[in-house]
């Protein structure tokens, strides 16, 4: 009988030819996970299309824009690990569809030679090896022979017939994962169409509202909105006092020590700022750090995740509460990397900087704050 290369039984060794249990639940969490994102992205934009332009508002309007963006993105990143997996399965199914059918090969050689001797020495072969043995002890060794012959037939008959049944089975599930993968690419390509469609649409309002006096008066109007929002927000937590172990203190000791949340140049200050288009004076609650995308933020002291969501005019946001009554807030971020309810420490990276809820590009907005009063960054970081 001819054997399988080692190379090939190397590679099933190290690969697993058949795909493992864990692959299989892995594909089936990854399905799960994709059709609760493309069911809130359903939510999303139906919300969307509920109201017109005239009742959200621009800030409004540009939020909404960013969380379906966010949402989108997340589908394309869940569906990138799909086709990664099910392209990993679709190559471990071909591999194992090649070795049973070597396999196969060898065991109908190895059948047909079995045939070919039964027809040489013809149906009364067994009768006359019997009949020609030299003592009942002889007799009773050819019988067991001839039985453990037949037994070995049967089972070589039966291995056949169960790697031709396997074949098909693995036949029918890789033209099943093909077909998938297929679906899924069409998939992916329609939601990058709608991602791409959904950042022209975010451009274009973006450019209104630079250019437009009367947008930019409303967008300045809504972030005031927002601001006070931030302070209910605040004042709940403060309400609420919700516990979690750091030393009293730490926070007020640092003014003039803390890291730098995030590497990048001051673009606009804390206090009142004025804006030379509208001639409207605006009050800057924290500092704006002009950033890359997708550069890490850092928290900037130890503390508690007690806000993770959107807001109009901050983008996504984070607000962390630290010792003593002092808070941060982290806006226009990108991905968040943290939950509510997260205990993280200085130094730990807590998001990426993004440009949601942003007029300027890419930045990071930060602000500090001791309950309600808030407080300049710039004579707390070092």
């Amino acid at each position: 009988m001819k054997k399988l290369p080692f190379t090939l039984i190397l590679i099933f060794l190290l690969s697993g030819v058949v795909p493992a249990q864990k692959e299989k639940e892995q594909i089936q969490q990854q399905k799960e996970e994709l059709e609760r994102i493309q069911k809130e992205l359903e939510v999303k934009r139906s919300s969307v299309e509920k109201l017109s332009h005239q009742e959200k508002g621009v800030l409004a309007e540009l939020s909404d824009l960013e969380e379906e963006l966010e949402l989108v993105n997340k589908l394309l990143k869940k569906m990138g690990k799909q086709e990664q997996s099910l392209t990993k399965e679709i190559s471990l199914k071909n591999l194992n569809l090649l070795e049973a059918e070597l396999v196969l090969k060898q065991k109908r050689e190895l059948l047909a030679s079995r045939l070919k001797q039964v027809y040489r020495y013809g149906k009364l072969y067994q009768t006359k090896l019997l009949l020609s043995a030299e003592s009942p002890v002889d007799l009773l060794r050819r019988f067991f022979f001839l039985e453990k012959l037949t037994q070995k037939d049967r089972e070589l008959i039966n291995q056949v017939l169960d790697y031709i049944s396997r074949i098909e089975n693995t036949r029918q599930e890789l033209l099943s994962n093909l077909d998938e993968l297929q679906r899924l690419k069409r998939s992916k390509q329609s939601e990058e169409k709608n991602r791409q469609g959904i950042l022209a649409q975010k451009e274009r309002l973006l450019n209104n509202i630079r250019q437009e006096k009367s947008l930019e008066l409303q967008a300045i109007a809504q972030l005031e909105q927002s601001q006070q929002q931030i302070e209910k927000i605040i004042e709940e937590s403060e309400r609420k006092k919700i516990p979690f172990e750091l030393p009293e203190g730490v926070f007020a000791a640092s003014q003039g020590k803390l890291p730098w949340p995030v590497s990048g140049n001051v673009i606009s200050t804390f206090g009142e700022q004025l804006d030379p288009k509208t001639k409207t004076v605006t009050f800057n609650p924290g500092v704006v750090i002009g950033a890359q995308l997708r550069v890490p933020v850092q928290a900037v002291a130890d503390g508690l995740v007690i806000y993770n969501s959107w807001l109009r005019g901050y983008g996504r946001f984070i607000i962390l509460q630290h010792d003593s009554g002092f808070y941060t807030l982290y806006a226009h971020l990108g991905e968040v990397l943290v939950e509510n309810g997260a205990l993280v420490r200085a130094g730990d990276t807590i998001a990426q900087v993004g440009d949601s809820g942003s007029l300027v590009g890419p930045a990071l907005h930060f602000e500090i704050r001791q309950g309600k009063k808030q407080l300049d960054p710039l004579e707390w970081l070092k």
